[in-house]
């Protein structure tokens, strides 16, 4: 193994243990606060499963026909929601039956990880990132809207062009726009008030 290939295994490993602390603190949280465990057991599973994609990305090395189609296809799937079931008028979900699934919190990540593949200098990602912190800014969604901001930013400025940090300012404008339409929906304690569940357990 290259010693370039064992600094990003060490990079993955500490990103996992970090994550699965923090994914633990969270699900205990819950439990000791009396949480019912279909809303923590997803949080298990969504961990496994984002470490098994981690560790598959890493071992990887797929053309960039596939990063691309898997950032058009989240990019395509986060506009959906624009058409699918609203609460308030908040359009963030997709129904998978019975269930409501936030697409943006599903697919960004991914998204992410393929503009980063792909590199800042390829000419879709900063169009599918200022698409993407569009319709984010649309359903609307500041927290991820804010979100892809930062890791676009982070993506973008590796571009020493003007027009990539153009780009990038740009990302946290569009988000910006998402905080002048008031948020109907009332915080879930066990997403936005997290550190209060936890603080009253």
């Amino acid at each position: 193994m290259s010693l370039a290939a064992r600094s990003d295994a060490r990079l993955l490993a500490m990103f996992a243990l970090l994550s699965l602390i923090a994914t633990g603190c969270g699900i205990a949280a819950m439990v000791l606060s009396g949480t019912p465990q279909m809303r923590w057991i997803p949080n298990v599973v969504a961990w496994i499963v984002g470490g098994g994609a981690a560790f598959a990305i890493a071992r990887a090395a797929p053309s960039p026909r596939v990063w691309i189609g898997i950032a058009l296809g989240a990019l395509a799937l986060v506009a959906a929601t624009l058409v699918g079931p609203d609460q308030q008028g908040v359009h963030r979900w997709l129904a998978a039956g019975p269930l409501f699934v936030n697409i943006a919190a599903l697919t960004l990540p991914a998204a992410l990880v393929a503009m980063a593949r792909l590199g800042a200098q390829h000419r879709l990602v900063p169009m599918i990132a200022t698409l993407l912190a569009a319709i984010l800014a649309l359903q609307p969604d500041a927290s991820q809207a804010f979100a892809l901001a930062l890791a676009g930013f982070a993506i973008l400025v590796t571009d020493k062009r003007i027009s990539a940090l153009v780009t990038a300012l740009c990302l946290f404008g569009i988000a910006a726009l998402s905080l002048l339409r008031a948020d109907p929906l009332q915080p879930v304690a066990e997403v936005e008030q997290i550190i209060q569940l936890a603080h009253a357990s």
